[in-house]
């Protein structure tokens, strides 16, 4: 941690030397009797940084708390008093882990990582009370909350550790998005066996076509040229990489045209 006073008493530069162990001020500044802290030259900057990243975290709380469904702030609202998994009590759940969906005029509420887990097991998931299917509007909303907790490095749910349920379950989780977009006969099992030499073939293809497009996609490109650039970490790794990086690249953009360009690139590899 550097030192928190500025280099010199007139001085609006902060001082670049390390700071003592267990204090806020470097060996020199911490024999000074009266320090001038950089914060406090700097104070009207700082509060108005303080004020953006309050607006900015603010926005990002509200942003997952929507995309939690009904009953995020309203839990008398909900159909059942505990989680079908964990058992915790409704009230006891964070807003930021929570998860409801609306069925036949019933709120059904679960742990984040509860119904994740749940929706991974099946191509085609049912709420685990009332085996009624999920809509393709709620798979959206808990694959977009799985999307932002990776981007925000919240916990995510844990996975198996075997490497081929592991895949098999990622692997059903991106054709269930397949299947949002009209490719209704996919299934897992059609592309577990695909191998890092294919998904680097994948990767190839696919930026190919995306650096084609008029506007590029950057940040598309960006997903398949990590998927490429890293195609020398262990197999274990690179595969669970690779399908991360495809369940990136389906989210950011929830286009038809991007899956076909998928599918197409999958199916040429």
């Amino acid at each position: 941690m550097r030192c928190a006073s500025v280099k010199k008493k007139n001085s609006k530069e902060a001082c670049a030397a390390n700071a003592v162990a267990g204090h806020t001020l470097c060996g020199r500044h911490i024999r000074v009797k009266s320090v001038t802290l950089w914060k406090d030259v700097h104070r009207q900057e700082v509060n108005g940084l303080i004020k953006c990243q309050a607006v900015w975290k603010g926005w990002k709380v509200r942003r997952m708390i929507k995309l939690a469904g009904p009953g995020a702030m309203k839990r008398s609202i909900c159909a059942n008093d505990e989680d079908v998994c964990t058992c915790l009590e409704k009230e006891r759940e964070s807003p930021l882990n929570y998860f409801g969906l609306e069925e036949n005029g019933k709120v059904w509420w679960f742990s984040f990582g509860t119904l994740w887990d749940w929706s991974t097991r099946s191509i085609e998931p049912s709420n685990p009370y009332t085996k009624v299917p999920l809509t393709q509007d709620t798979l959206f909303r808990l694959r977009k909350l799985y999307l932002l907790r990776r981007r925000y490095r919240m916990a995510l749910p844990a996975e198996i550790k075997t490497l081929n349920e592991r895949m098999t379950r990622r692997w059903t989780t991106l054709c269930q998005i397949f299947r949002s977009h009209g490719f209704a006969d996919v299934h897992p099992l059609n592309f577990v066996d695909i191998d890092r030499n294919g998904f680097r073939t994948i990767f190839r293809l696919l930026h190919d076509d995306l650096a084609a497009m008029n506007p590029k996609p950057y940040r598309l490109l960006e997903y398949c040229a990590r998927g490429l650039r890293h195609s020398e970490l262990p197999t274990y790794n690179y595969m669970l990489m690779s399908t991360t990086m495809l369940h990136f690249i389906l989210m950011e953009s929830n286009s038809y045209e991007i899956v076909f360009q998928l599918m197409s690139a999958i199916y040429r590899c």
